[in-house]
This record gives structure tokens, C-alpha cells and sequence, in this order.
């Protein structure tokens, strides 16, 4: 692009800046779903040998954190340099980078991002953990290694200046195994397990040391169930895979598929911090799992004869509430998201089953509410306001943003921007939501706000 060149999203944002800075005396607050901000940090302003076709997307909650490789020729404060590494971005609600940095050697496996720390399997035969800064530093200047520029347009008016200083290994250890599909605790969980799967086998890692705390195959687990699903260990004689993992404080879920051809049902099976089994149920119906405290939230399809349910248990696998979603059988698909207790509330659990959504009390079981006019598109995202998604409400004309409240109300319904999908990756930071689009990121405005005009 030519310095006389100016593209269109550049043209409206700076009309939208100017038009905020005039009506800010008029009570003008951006509506939910409006654009605030965009920064291409994606796969296409990578250029040359640093092109990667392996980026991650994470969110903590507060926070967007962005994992690529990297292999080539970048300029760095030093001027350019040849790097062969990982490269790790922290964004905060207003698309600031807040912190960067990178690993000595690229990962392999997927890696996991949680409170202020990153997790990766590297080339090199080891796994290790990545400390991060949130808050800026103490200056609030940026910290890490320079990791290349990027560009943005935006409607927020706050900004740092960056500096950078090295990366910092909180720990590592030695790992020659398969690669690993690491994954730690939520945000909001208090917990010092990392797991990574990897063919039919779970690893354990203690997040404070790097020490591996267990390592175990499914099939081992699988035998803990009982008569109608004992099996032999051997990979010749099983097809168990690991379904799904939700870690808890002290704890772990395993959800292990099912092998119809053995007679096996899914098995969910808890673990205490040091692998040992505390409880294990199956139940051909078992589709989707994640933690409230120490207990889970287990989600079950339809069937022919069955409606779609959650069922809660406890580590000693006692049963302690079930939640009919539908009143229709054969509904599958079911999928959970869940939202911890704050200081203001309880624990809830949004429960999808098709095109219905459920809200449930994770302490009591009781249904807090129920939507049936929405058709979704993608994952939800949640938080102590509401919940999120593509889709289309009751009011629109095709796919876009959709918000419900937390007390199950429609609260906003916007068509996306023009170069954004609904096909594209929906995450939270603080009160923005972030969509991750094929050029870069889409910051917008969680809240409702109010359209003030000038003449109002």
C-alpha cells in the first residue's frame, strides 16, 4: 500500500474516531458488537521465509495471546536476526501488545496458555513453561523480546510504548516421547496440573516444578470400569481414545470414547493429582465434560428413547443432580460452557443441544433459563454477563453476533464486518470480544452501550 493510499476500514475508523470525539458530550456510548479496534497479526502481513500455517489462538479471559513458529530472517531491536523459535503475543482488551516473546526452538503439539503462563513441547526434546507479564511491567511499557511490528487501526484511546527484555523459562524438563496436546486449567481454576495427550496415553506435569507427576494409558483406565467395559491393554485389542480432559484444582476429568466393536461405552473417569483412579462410570451417551470445583459437568446426547441431559458428579463418582435440555429424544451434539462462580454469583453452565440453549445453576441443578430462538453457528463464549456466539436471533436477517444476558434475555444482534466470517474464532478479553479473521484481529464492544445521536 502507497502512502497516498488510504483502504476503507482505515477511512472508517478514522471518521468513527472523529465522530466519538464529537458526540462524547452528547452521552454517545458504542452499542455491543461495534467495531473498536483491528490489528493485522495474522498469517498475512507474515512476510516471506516467517510465513506459518501453525498460529494459536488463546484466551484468558482478560487477555488474547497469540503462538506462531517461526523459521527465517526478522528484524529485531538488534536489527535482523535468523530465528528458528515460537513466538508468543499478549494483546489486552484494546488489542495493545502488552508482552511478547519467544522459545529457544519451535513447538511441536499443540501447546496451552493459562494465568500468566505458556506451555510448549519443543523440537528440541523438552517441555517447557513460558513466564508472562500482564500488567506491563511496573513502567507500563511492554515487556519480552521484540518479536517483529505489526499494524493496527483503532477507536481506543489508550496506547503503551514498548520496550522489551528476555523471555523468561520458569521451568523445563526433558521429554523425547510423542508429541503432546497440552492443556492446563481454565481461567479462574487455581490448579498445578498440565496434562498433554498424546495416541491413547495421558501425561501429567505439576505446573509449579515441571516435575511429570504421572503418565498412564486410557486403556489402563478404561479397566477401572467394570464387567461391561474391562479389555485387555493392548493397542491390538482397543481403539480408547481421549475425548476430552477438564481439569480441576486438585484434580482431573478423563473422558474416554467408547469402542462399540469391543462393546466398550464411553467411560469418564476421575483422577486425583497423582493419577490415581477415584471414580469411573460409563454410559453409551457420555459427550462432553468440564469442571465446577472438584465436581464435572457431563454432558449426555439423545437418543431414540432418551433426551439430551447434564448430569453433575461428584470425584467419588456419586451422582448428585441430572437436567433434562430438551423435551425432543435423538437431540446430539450436546456441548458445555461454563462460567465459574464470582463474588456476586454462582457457578453457571451453558448447555447446548442443537439450537437450544440452557442455562443451569452448577451448585443446585436448577434451570435458571431456556432459548430455543436462536440458531448458533461455532462455540460459545460466556462470562459473568452473558453469552456469546455467531448465529441468528429472533430479529435478524442471517448469520452474525448474538448476546444473551446472564438472566437470559436478548441483549444484542449484530451482521458481521466485511471482512470478518461467521466462520471465524470468537474469544473474550475483559469487556471486548476478539474475532481472530484471515487478516488479523476484530476487537469489539461487548456491552449494549447507548446510540446517542447529535440531535437527541
Amino acid at each position: 500500500m502507497t502512502s497516498g493510499q488510504f483502504t476503507r476500514r482505515r477511512l472508517l475508523t478514522a471518521v468513527g474516531t472523529g465522530l466519538a470525539t464529537a458526540v462524547a458530550g452528547c452521552g454517545y456510548q458504542p452499542g455491543g458488537g461495534e467495531f473498536d479496534w483491528h490489528h493485522a497479526t495474522g498469517r498475512s502481513n507474515v512476510p516471506g521465509p516467517m510465513r506459518t500455517t501453525d498460529d494459536r489462538w488463546f484466551s484468558d479471559g482478560s487477555h488474547v495471546a497469540h503462538v506462531r513458529n517461526r523459521s527465517g530472517r526478522t528484524f529485531t531491536q538488534s536489527g535482523f536476526a535468523e530465528v528458528d523459535d515460537a513466538a508468543l503475543t499478549l494483546r489486552d482488551s484494546s488489542g495493545n501488545r502488552l508482552w511478547s516473546g519467544s522459545t529457544p526452538a519451535q513447538y511441536v503439539g499443540e501447546p496451552a496458555v493459562s494465568d500468566g503462563f505458556a506451555y510448549f513441547q519443543l523440537e528440541d526434546d523438552r517441555v517447557v513453561s513460558i513466564a508472562y507479564e500482564t500488567d506491563g511491567g511496573e513502567d507500563g511499557s511492554s515487556t519480552g523480546m521484540d518479536i517483529g511490528s505489526d499494524s493496527g487501526t483503532s477507536n481506543s484511546s489508550s496506547s503503551r510504548s514498548q520496550s522489551s527484555t528476555g523471555a523468561q523459562i520458569h521451568w523445563e524438563t526433558a521429554w523425547d516421547g510423542p508429541e503432546l496436546a497440552l492443556r492446563a486449567a481454565r481461567p479462574g481454576i487455581d490448579s498445578s496440573l498440565l496434562t498433554g495427550t498424546y495416541s491413547d496415553s495421558l501425561v501429567c506435569f505439576d505446573t509449579d516444578t515441571g516435575d511429570l507427576r504421572f503418565e498412564c494409558a486410557a486403556a489402563d483406565l478404561v479397566g477401572h470400569i467394570g464387567d461391561n467395559s474391562t479389555n485387555s491393554t493392548t493397542d491390538e485389542e482397543t481403539d480408547s481414545m481421549i475425548r476430552s480432559i477438564a481439569i480441576a484444582t486438585d484434580s482431573l476429568w478423563v473422558l474416554i470414547a467408547g469402542n462399540p466393536d469391543l462393546g466398550h461405552d464411553p467411560a469418564l473417569v476421575s483422577l486425583d493429582s497423582d493419577g490415581t483412579v477415584q471414580s469411573s462410570v460409563s454410559n453409551p451417551r457420555f459427550r462432553d465434560v468440564v469442571t465446577i470445583g472438584e465436581a464435572a459437568i457431563v454432558a449426555l446426547d439423545g437418543s431414540d428413547e432418551d433426551v439430551p441431559e447434564v448430569r453433575k458428579l461428584a470425584p467419588d463418582g456419586e451422582q448428585q443432580f441430572t437436567v433434562a435440555l430438551t423435551e425432543t429424544a435423538g437431540m446430539g451434539g450436546v456441548t458445555l460452557r461454563p462460567v465459574s462462580a464470582s463474588a456476586s454469583d454462582t457457578a453457571r453452565v451453558y448447555c447446548r443441544a442443537g439450537d437450544v440453549l440452557t442455562a443451569v445453576d452448577a451448585a443446585s441443578g436448577d434451570l435458571a433459563w431456556q432459548r430455543d430462538d436462536y440458531a448458533f453457528r461455532g462455540t460459545l463464549v460466556a462470562d459473568a454477563d452473558g453469552v456469546y456466539s455467531w448465529g441468528a436471533g429472533p430479529s435478524m436477517d442471517g448469520c452474525g453476533l448474538v448476546a444473551i444476558t446472564t438472566e437470559g434475555e436478548s441483549w444484542w444482534g449484530v451482521q458481521p464486518l466485511k471482512d470478518v466470517s461467521c466462520r471465524d474464532d470468537l474469544l473474550l478479553a475483559d469487556d471486548r470480544l476478539v474475532v481472530v479473521a484471515d487478516d488479523g484481529l476484530y476487537g469489539l464492544y461487548k456491552g449494549p452501550g447507548r446510540r446517542y445521536t447529535l440531535v437527541s
